[in-house]
């Protein structure tokens, strides 16, 4: 008997989570979902907050939430704006997704994401006026660190001077 009982639950549990999500839904997700990957936070944030209104399983309305607060972010940290009222909204929103998690096997995509938009989110809230993207930079910052050691070995090697680490035998 609890054992029909116990396989019952199991069976609905697994069943409810693989409904079909709203056909509305999946059609503004994707395109929500395109929006962003072309950078085009606000109009993808428009296209979230009308999926926010739509009933959802908790994993699809928390991946809702998530995208919300990321393409808040990511599109204020676009403005030249002095006003961060926005873009402080959306960081907190971030870490209220993440906040109670604590255990290493509930880290799931959507908090990774969460720690990727605010590691952008802090960087990009610094507001200069020519600022590039994270990947330039550390690209632009290896150049530049390879090109001033190249430098100087080479100047090492016209002077004959030996580094500080060599022998003499």
């Amino acid at each position: 008997m609890i054992l029909r009982i116990v396989i019952g639950l199991v069976l609905s549990a697994t069943l409810h989570g693989f409904a079909a999500l709203p056909p509305d839904y999946e059609k503004l997700k994707a395109d929500a979902e395109k929006l962003s990957a072309d950078g085009s936070f606000a109009l993808a944030h428009e296209a979230y907050q009308k999926a926010a209104a739509i009933e959802l399983p908790p994993p699809e309305k928390r991946w809702v939430e998530f995208r919300l607060a990321d393409t808040q972010l990511r599109s204020q940290a676009a403005t030249q704006t002095a006003d961060t009222t926005k873009l402080d909204d959306a960081r907190q929103k971030l870490a209220v997704l993440i906040r109670d998690i604590t255990r290493v096997e509930d880290h799931d995509r959507v908090w990774a994401e969460v720690q990727e938009s605010l590691g952008v989110g802090s960087y990009r809230g610094s507001r200069s006026s020519n600022t590039p993207s994270l990947d330039a930079l550390t690209r632009a910052t290896y150049v530049r660190f390879v090109a001033m050691f190249e430098r100087s070995a080479n100047n090492q090697l016209k002077s004959g001077a030996r580094g500080r680490c060599s022998r003499t035998s």
